[in-house]
């Protein structure tokens, strides 16, 4: 567990993991499918409806319980986990785990090309689609490969979800949100 919480947020390399602990790729596989099935681990699938790009074709993986993810960081109060190199992932991951527990009847992937364009979230219901960040900033910097990630996916309304109290919009229909805002908006957009 120590290992995988330090692919937090990450593409899920099974490979490392299985040298690491000097076991098989199925072993990892099958270590992997326990953890999920009691609800220790969550795995988002890459978005793959794109054959015109080159996109990553491999799962991210998260530690649901973020108690659980700071405990195995050494990080046991707030102000070492803010003070943590992976303070961004544990964001990611909480909000991942917020959306993905209230709405799970929505197909969730993550979407990410071989050159690094990528969103955290993708959302979607029938011909709805919601795109995702999280930023783990009150200031959050917006890159170009967010951009276009958003361009290439072309989705119906795009979230940015960060540590804010309320949020404000932040050019070509791309609204920054908090966790409560971003629950209630898509809770709206898939209703």
């Amino acid at each position: 567990m120590r290992m995988l919480s330090l692919q937090h947020g990450q593409i899920l390399n099974q490979t490392v993991l299985g040298n690491s602990l000097g076991v098989t790729g199925p072993t990892i596989r099958h270590y992997l499918e326990i953890l999920q099935r009691t609800f220790h681990v969550r795995t988002v699938e890459p978005w793959l409806a794109n054959p015109m790009k080159r996109l990553v074709k491999t799962a991210k993986v998260y530690v649901r319980d973020s108690g659980l993810l700071h405990a195995l960081w050494e990080a046991p109060t707030f102000n070492d986990i803010l003070g943590h190199p992976l303070f961004g992932a544990s964001w990611e991951g909480y909000v991942i785990e917020q959306l993905r527990c209230r709405f799970p009847h929505l197909r969730a992937s993550h979407y990410r090309t071989a050159s690094r364009v990528e969103v955290d979230l993708v959302l979607e219901h029938g011909r709805k689609r919601m795109a995702i960040e999280t930023k783990a900033s009150t200031d959050p910097q917006l890159t170009r490969g967010f951009w276009t990630a958003v361009d290439d996916l072309q989705p119906d309304q795009t979230l940015v979800v960060a540590p804010v109290e309320a949020g404000w919009p932040v050019r070509n229909g791309v609204q920054l949100c908090s966790i409560q805002q971003a629950l209630q908006r898509v809770e709206d957009h898939f209703g």
